[in-house]
């Protein structure tokens, strides 16, 4: 065991033919880029059916535990053409408590040549909560069975060596898009009772976080939550003789409607609710400190 907790292991590289498709390639004849993803998305349920020996249909279907994507960095080297035989190859090069590491790559193997390679982290999860679950004991066992000399394989006891600050960045760009991205009817929500909540999942390196509207009252409930006031002025978005028209009184059933039908009113409450983030850095850190306590 190294002093950094890991056990240096190797996966061989599982493999499986492929041949390059009219329906893979653009116009110009070669491989769309895309498509990459898709050949090897299904490398990826053929490794877990074929490598693992774990049925991957039941595994989604039955044991309701998904593989969703959280990282993914590829690099591009060469072209591949309609008709091209490649091959495709799957290495484990690191396998956390909720996560794993994959190294694929598309190469010809006659000459070697490296076609396209990416590494993506995939977390196990809970098909029902959503949530990050443990890697399933009969995956992290036909992984580990597989070890060789090229891969890190992490010890299954090791724990987050994430820092706080890192995650609190983390919360607090996964809370600046959710905001972003948030309908109308969730901004009303936060700014008539807050609510606002995330869950967090640190893995080695990786901090995986998702927020979430509603679930226990914690540090984060408070933040954008105004009673229903107009949360800003227009001078906030420089909008100078913008009007907010004449909006129905605090406690009017019709309020509710006005805001939802305001890109205005709801753009306020967005920008409002940005700025509480930036400006509370505190709420987050109480926040993050209250999920370190329980996890330690």
């Amino acid at each position: 065991m190294s002093e950094a907790g890991e056990a240096q292991a190797s996966l061989a590289e599982f493999q499986r033919p492929r041949m390059i498709r009219f329906s893979d390639c653009d116009p110009a004849g070669i491989v769309f880029y895309p498509q990459y993803f898709v050949m090897l998305n299904g490398l990826v349920e053929d490794w877990v059916s074929d490598g693992l020996g774990i049925d991957y249909h039941a595994l989604i279907g039955e044991r309701r535990i998904g593989l969703p994507t959280v990282r993914l960095k590829a690099d591009f080297r060469a072209v591949s053409r309609m008709g091209d035989k490649v091959t495709l190859g799957l290495a484990v090069e690191r396998l956390g408590s909720r996560s794993m590491t994959l190294v694929l790559r598309c190469f010809d193997p006659a000459s070697g040549e490296l076609r396209m390679q990416m590494k993506q982290v995939l977390v196990t999860t809970s098909l029902e909560s959503h949530r990050a679950v443990e890697v399933p004991q009969d995956m992290r066992t036909a992984i580990l069975r597989g070890a060789g000399s090229a891969s890190t394989i992490d010890s299954d006891m090791k724990e987050s060596r994430m820092d706080k600050q890192t995650i609190i960045e983390s919360l607090e760009r996964a809370l600046e898009s959710w905001i972003r991205h948030a309908v109308a009817a969730q901004l009303w929500q936060v700014q008539q009772q807050g609510g606002l909540g995330a869950s967090i999942v640190a893995d080695e390196d990786l901090v995986h976080i998702r927020v979430e509207l509603g679930g226990p009252r914690n540090p984060l409930s408070e933040l954008g939550r105004t009673d229903g006031r107009l949360p800003v002025t227009e001078a906030f978005l420089g909008r100078g003789l913008t009007s907010w028209g004449t909006p129905p009184p605090q406690g009017d059933d019709a309020r509710e409607a006005w805001f939802l039908s305001s890109e205005l009113a709801q753009e306020h409450a967005r920008q409002y609710l940005l700025a509480e983030v930036r400006e509370k850095r505190d709420v987050l850190s109480r926040f993050v400190e209250g999920w370190l306590t329980g996890k330690s």
